[in-house]
């Protein structure tokens, strides 16, 4: 594993992406922005056309990363997390007019129950468009709540720092 900051960083960032999480009543964001997932894990990927996600629990479990199955190698070399929690998708997900990565994404966020909760999710990306979420919308029919959550921001403070940019507010409205 080749982390580009120690993992104690990485853990330090978790927990405060974690109390914002805990604030806003979210059991889980889902980060969906590959900016965001360095930020947080530390996985680094020059694949930015397929899907890629990590599930961010608001309680003490270890996060999730689901990726497209030729990156679950680059995964395991760039994160911090158990090789338990790198979830590779199948290949047919991929480049699919019938097929989205995002329905293996929301069969993952249902095996820990975390689609009873309130679920927070990047909206405002440019990795997000209709299509995902429309496919949460057809596996989750009745969910308890989504919500429009985070965009990455640097402060006054820490902008001469990129390893100090750090996840903001609250973005958008609940769907519930």
């Amino acid at each position: 594993m080749v982390l580009a900051f120690p993992k104690v960083e990485h853990l330090e960032r978790l927990n405060g992406l974690r109390r914002r999480i805990t604030k806003m009543g979210l059991s889980l964001l889902v980060v969906i922005d590959p900016a965001h997932m360095n930020y947080i894990s530390g996985f680094d990927s020059w694949n930015y056309q397929n899907t890629q996600v990590l599930l961010v629990p608001g309680n003490d479990l270890e996060p999730v990363s689901i990726v497209r199955g030729v990156d679950a190698g680059g995964a395991r070399q760039t994160t911090w997390l158990s090789s338990d929690n790198i979830v590779a998708y199948a290949d047919f997900y991929s480049d699919s007019h019938t097929n989205h990565a995002m329905e293996a994404v929301a069969e993952e966020i249902q095996k820990p129950g975390w689609s009873r909760g309130r679920i927070g999710y990047e909206g405002d990306t440019y990795y997000f468009s209709l299509k995902p979420f429309s496919c949460w919308k057809m596996q989750f029919p009745r969910p308890s709540g989504w919500m429009s959550a985070f965009r990455s921001i640097n402060s006054r403070r820490s902008r001469p720092r990129v390893r100090s940019s750090s996840f903001a507010g609250l973005e958008g409205l609940s769907t519930r």
